[in-house]
């Protein structure tokens, strides 16, 4: 194993930085993907959906089409 050199208390310091900035780029990356899912659903809610209630398809049918 290698020896990074530091004082034990200079290694903490460094781990608990990196620590931090890890935590803040998964909470970061965690909203990115909540944002994109968000988006995706209420761009495909908007889309409309063509159905024809039983009305429409009994004209229909009676027209022939």
């Amino acid at each position: 194993m290698k020896d990074s050199g530091m004082s034990d208390s200079s290694f903490y310091n460094f781990q608990d930085k990196l620590q931090k900035k890890m935590k803040s780029f998964s909470a970061k990356l965690d909203n990115d993907i909540k944002t994109k899912e968000l988006q995706n659903r209420f761009s495909n809610s908007l889309k409309r959906v063509n159905k024809k209630n039983y009305w429409q398809r009994l004209k229909d049918w009676i027209n022939g089409k």
